[in-house]
């Protein structure tokens, strides 16, 4: 349920997106980005009744709210492909009348196609899809649902444990919120980590991955999938080595699925320094995106190219109805960074 902190923040952040409105800011802001490449970023789509309970809150995107992001988005830009849009149209889209955007989704569960792809296909709308390929391929829960699962099941106690376990004190870990937990784990040692959260196949289905035949169709309609790795590591953390294989590997049962590579990487949580981009290049990868809030000018740096992350909670209002004036303010960055 929505907290009396969070409701006012909806409540004063709804009430300048109006001021902005009426005093043409909000237009002048959208004119100013217009001819910049925005990439949507996307995790889960559930039906309204489910969101309520999904530990991450920011991530999960009501089905009703996503069909009517998606309208308008169908009635106001041009909508392709990420790869299509970073490879092919360059420096063309500055003259467009109808601003380029491009829809992604990281991670591959289920839900993408079952939910979300109908959407798009029904509208003609073709997205980018980010898929972790040993998540699709061997049915096991990624680490950070495993770790919101080790939280839903077990005390303060057990967790402080665990904190000890990693050889933090609890002062370091802090562990007393979901958030804390979280930020605790991404902190370990990824041999630690594992061992922490487990492992496992999720027999609720709630973080079912999409099964291969599922990510061949989306291929066939025209959809793009992309590589999100082959277990969503923090790669910052791993060695030379253990860094080129992940990439290797995930581009090459891409390849080995689909009938050919994929262009773009998304590296998991964002962590991206030269030393990755470098890697990336040498696995064959053309783009990559990040988890940075922003837009792109071109010429691109196809490289670190930044995304505007649809938090719900910016762009809804109750519990899943769509806020056309929260989306327009994300889409343009009102209040955010200058493109």
């Amino acid at each position: 349920m929505p907290t009396s902190r969070s409701t006012a923040k909806t409540t004063f952040r709804g009430f300048t997106q109006q001021v902005a409105r009426a005093c043409g800011l909000l237009s002048r802001r959208e004119h100013a980005v217009s001819h910049c490449l925005r990439v949507l970023t996307y995790h889960r789509v559930l039906p309204d009744s489910e969101c309520r309970e999904y530990p991450f809150a920011s991530l999960v995107t009501p089905l009703s709210a996503f069909r009517s992001q998606m309208m308008w988005l169908e009635a106001c830009y041009h909508v392709i492909p990420l790869g299509e849009c970073v490879l092919k149209t360059g420096a063309a889209a500055v003259t467009r009348k109808r601003p380029y955007v491009c829809v992604t989704f990281d991670d591959g569960y289920a839900d993408n196609y079952t939910l979300a792809s109908p959407i798009l296909n029904e509208l003609n709308l073709r997205a980018t899809f980010f898929i972790t390929t040993g998540f699709i391929a061997g049915g096991t829960m990624l680490w950070f649902d495993r770790a919101a699962e080790h939280w839903r099941r077990t005390t303060p106690v057990e967790r402080r444990r665990a904190a000890e376990f990693a050889a933090l004190s609890v002062a370091e870990a802090n562990v007393d919120s979901f958030p804390d937990w979280m930020a605790f784990l991404k902190r370990c040692p990824p041999a630690v980590r594992l061992q922490i959260v487990g492992e496992g196949v999720d027999s609720r289905d709630a973080y079912r991955a999409m099964a291969i035949a599922q990510l061949q169709d989306l291929h066939r309609r025209g959809h793009e999938i992309g590589s999100h790795t082959v277990s969503h590591p923090l790669l910052s953390q791993m060695t030379d080595s253990e860094l080129q294989d992940e990439l290797e590997q995930s581009r090459s049962v891409l390849h080995k699925w689909l009938g050919e590579a994929p262009a773009g990487i998304c590296y998991p949580n964002g962590d991206h320094d030269d030393r990755i981009v470098a890697a990336a290049l040498r696995a064959g990868y053309r783009y990559g995106c990040t988890t940075e809030r922003g837009v792109n000018r071109w010429p691109l740096d196809a490289m670190r190219l930044r995304r505007i992350h649809i938090d719900p909670r910016r762009v809804t209002r109750g519990e899943s109805q769509h806020d056309e004036l929260g989306f327009r303010a994300e889409l343009c960055l009102l209040g955010g960074p200058r493109c």
